[in-house]
């Protein structure tokens, strides 16, 4: 397994850290590295790296103790079957308010004020490069580190203590060596994943007792595409199943899930739009006209301190409006859902939607307190649209060259069977009038305009 590690010492680290929460499953994200961070074997043959597990962690500077007495946990690892060097345990017999702390001892070479690891995800390495003496390695997002409830730190101290036994591990600066921030090493084995939004919501719940503490966040579930038919119909179904099973289903855990699952279908006119992965490139797919809707999940552990703005920025061209472009941050969690526009554009464009910190304009490089996810769209007629209105604009212009004994002639030849339907008199009496009315309607499906010049 890789191990991909970015500290909280600098605002670029921090946005890197706070994004690595914030984007969704499958999603790209860069990280960079100078060579001197770089272990040797991976700075002589980059490309080795392609397809290689990850995982992502967090060098934070201090951890906050856990509140409401860890110590029972920490005496359960301590009798447990636990990695050597979380032996240690800082023990006695705590006041009523007093907090109690597990501490790790592993390397001797550790000073009071080493890094804290944290993993944050997994993920897979989808390209690796070196330009000018900085590795560039792009990382595939998988799924969230689970450490389980807020007062449950078996995983937290797995991992911390595995890694610091790594001989390659980051150091803090003014060390006889800062380590490496990307290098290769065995998997630490935990206990499995649960569920993914509480594998998320027990890593918010670290994050908020790191130097992060003072950060919003939030994480972007996905990007869904909305009114289609095929979900519509399957909602319709959905509901009036629903209002059918419901009769039947039961308390219980059986009862319970039955009632979920029916209940998922009535909410299925949206679908998840999977990001297209082709290396280091990462785009989303929309269809021209469509709406999509961006959804995110905000959460942190403790009320913030002061109310902050995020901001969402769209190019214009490309999408037409959206339902809201500010969100005020002023509690503990809450679910947003902004619903875009896409633009008719006959061509493929590109386009970026970002949500980013709103900052005072005296203000000339903000401090990072939040996620700043960027997402690259590519929005694009459908191809049955393209045929469609090409067949219709070429039989309108085709149509307007005809005169009505021309159009019997030709049906006659080719097509003698179109001459005994009904709707098709019309046509053969009216042959310039249906082609410019073909005409008129493909010009407005495509660029929405009458050719009227």
């Amino acid at each position: 397994m890789i191990y991909v590690f970015s500290s909280a010492s600098r605002e670029l680290y921090r946005q890197d850290a706070l994004d690595a929460l914030c984007y969704p499953e499958g999603h790209v994200m860069r990280f960079r590295y100078s060579s001197r961070l770089v272990e040797k074997s991976i700075r002589s043959s980059p490309t080795l790296l392609l397809d290689k597990e990850v995982m992502v962690v967090l060098a934070a500077s201090f951890i906050k103790p856990i509140e409401q007495n860890a110590m029972s946990s920490c005496k359960a690892a301590e009798g447990s079957s636990m990695p050597l060097g979380i032996s240690h345990i800082i023990s006695g017999a705590p006041e009523q308010n007093e907090v109690s702390v597990c501490a790790v001892v592993d390397d001797p070479n550790s000073t009071p004020d080493d890094f804290v690891f944290l993993p944050l995800r997994y993920g897979r390495i989808a390209d690796a490069s070196f330009s000018a003496d900085v590795l560039f390695v792009d990382v595939e997002l998988g799924a969230f580190c689970d450490y389980g409830p807020s007062s449950d730190s078996r995983n937290e101290q797995i991992w911390e203590a595995a890694i610091k036994r790594h001989p390659d591990r980051p150091r803090p600066p003014g060390g006889l060596t800062e380590g490496f921030f990307i290098y290769s090493a065995d998997p630490i084995e935990v206990d499995g994943p649960t569920d993914d939004q509480q594998a998320w919501k027990s890593l918010v719940e670290r994050i908020n007792r790191t130097n992060l503490d003072d950060c919003v966040t939030y994480r972007v579930l996905g990007l869904y595409r909305l009114g289609r038919k095929r979900d519509a119909i399957v909602s319709i179904l959905g509901w009036l199943f629903f209002a059918v099973m419901k009769n039947f289903i039961h308390e219980g855990e059986w009862g319970k899930k039955a009632a979920e699952k029916f209940a998922a279908f009535r909410r299925k006119r949206e679908a998840r739009i999977h990001p297209v992965v082709a290396g280091p490139d990462c785009h989303y797919k929309f269809k021209m006209g469509e709406t999509v809707a961006l959804k995110m999940f905000f959460y942190r552990a403790t009320a913030p301190v002061e109310k902050k703005t995020l901001r969402l920025r769209y190019d214009a061209k490309a999408f037409t409006s959206a339902s809201r472009d500010e969100f005020h941050i002023g509690s503990r969690y809450d679910e947003v859902r902004v619903l875009l526009s896409c633009a008719r554009t006959p061509d493929p464009t590109y386009a970026v939607v970002s949500v980013v910190q709103s900052a005072p304009d005296v203000e000339p490089t903000p401090a990072v307190w939040a996620p700043q996810p960027t997402f690259i769209a590519v929005i694009s007629p459908p191809i049955a649209f393209l045929v469609f209105t090409l067949l219709l604009f070429s039989g309108g212009l085709f149509l307007l060259q005809l005169t009505a004994q021309d159009v019997e002639a030709v049906v006659k030849a080719f097509t003698p069977w179109l001459a005994i339907q009904p709707w098709f008199a019309a046509v053969a009496k009216f042959p310039k009038a249906v082609g410019t009315l073909a005409v008129f309607w493909a010009t407005w499906r495509y660029v929405r305009k009458f050719p009227l010049k």
